[in-house]
């Protein structure tokens, strides 16, 4: 313990400048004050330059470039000094050289220098002029924002001509022909129906007494909206028997689609399934499309999977389903084979029976 004291005791006396000292160790004390602060300020500034390029580069937010074109995008990230990283892949809904994904999201906070990935679409992998055939002229627009997010060529004016065979405003014909590339068709003409040529018109049948199913698809041939009503009946023959229609028999197609009318027939439905009692109603949208597509409507619980509505349709209305209350019932839609959606059962409406 002397020891360290002595040590301690002789660093004091070199570096502590006392009135007693001469002039010589008082000028080598102060020399030593100077080497020794030079060493602690180089210890510092250094410190300090190690945290600031290390832990203080500066930080910019990633900008919005989800819908951008890539050039745009890339000249906002030059801007904020960020580098990209692009992958392309094809997209039925995102049109060619747009950014659809983008990682980090923006406004994240990240050094400058950062890469941020980038999803650019290549556009429509479809190569080939579809089949506008059987498509009612009003339907057209729809039908070409379901294949296209951008429609690459330009239809012309339709030309009319009578047509027995053919349902007055349906295309019947085109020009250039289903198949053709797309690379080479720059305008598509087409030819519409205008009906037969004595001037006879499609008039509404009378389909009471008749059973749904039997008529579903031969209803999807006109471009008239349809639902469905049930009342539940206690005899199972009489399951999918139309009690009413809505709208008179001998009312003109034409009339009903320009007026906007919506057809609706009140169908008898057997009051059980599976020997279960129905208890509640479901209005389930179904999409509206260019072309009628096959329609299934299942019931799925923890036992079993039901069908319950298996029609052809162009949709665009609201149909109910009748259901049984159980736990984990879910309502399953199909289009073309396709689930198209699943709906929980939440809510009951008491039946009429």
């Amino acid at each position: 313990m002397e020891y360290f004291k002595e040590i301690i005791s002789n660093i004091i006396s070199a570096i502590i400048i006392k009135p007693e000292d001469s002039e010589t160790d008082k000028a080598k004390k102060i020399i030593r004050y100077t080497f020794v602060g030079c060493i602690i300020v180089l210890i510092i500034v250094s410190y300090i330059i190690f945290v600031s390029s290390t832990f203080t580069t500066e930080i910019v937010t990633v900008p919005n470039l989800d819908g951008n074109n890539i050039y745009k995008a890339l000249e906002k990230l030059s801007e904020k000094k960020l580098v990209a990283d692009v992958s392309t892949k094809y997209s039925e809904t995102v049109e060619e050289g747009l950014v659809f994904s983008q990682n980090p999201f923006q406004g994240s906070p990240v050094k400058k220098g950062s890469t941020v990935k980038l999803s650019v679409s290549l556009g429509s992998q479809k190569v080939n002029l579809p089949d506008f055939t059987g498509i009612a002229l009003i339907n057209l627009d729809l039908f070409l924002s379901e294949e296209y997010v951008k429609v690459p060529f330009k239809v012309l004016p339709p030309e009319y001509e009578n047509n027995d065979s053919v349902e007055k405003g349906v295309i019947f014909k085109q020009e250039p022909a289903e198949g053709t590339l797309l690379k080479n068709v720059k305008e598509v003409k087409i030819w519409v129906s205008n009906g037969r040529k004595d001037g006879g018109v499609t008039k509404l049948k009378d389909y009471k007494g008749k059973k749904f199913d039997s008529i579903s698809e031969e209803l999807s041939n006109y471009e008239v909206l349809y639902t469905l009503k049930y009342q539940l009946v206690d005899q199972k023959d009489k399951d999918g028997l139309i009690e009413e229609q809505s709208i008179a028999a001998g009312t003109m197609i034409d009339n009903i689609i320009n007026q906007n009318k919506i057809l609706v027939f009140t169908v008898d439905k057997y009051k059980y399934m599976n020997n279960e009692k129905l208890t509640g109603t479901k209005n389930i949208q179904i999409p509206r499309k260019a072309l009628k597509y096959l329609l299934e409507i299942k019931m799925k619980n923890d036992i079993e999977e039901t069908t319950v509505l298996k029609i052809k349709t162009k949709g665009g209305v609201s149909i109910p389903v009748l259901y049984q209350e159980k736990s984990n019932g879910k309502i399953l839609v199909y289009i073309d084979g396709n689930l198209y959606k699943e709906e929980n059962i939440t809510e009951v409406n008491p039946d009429n029976s």
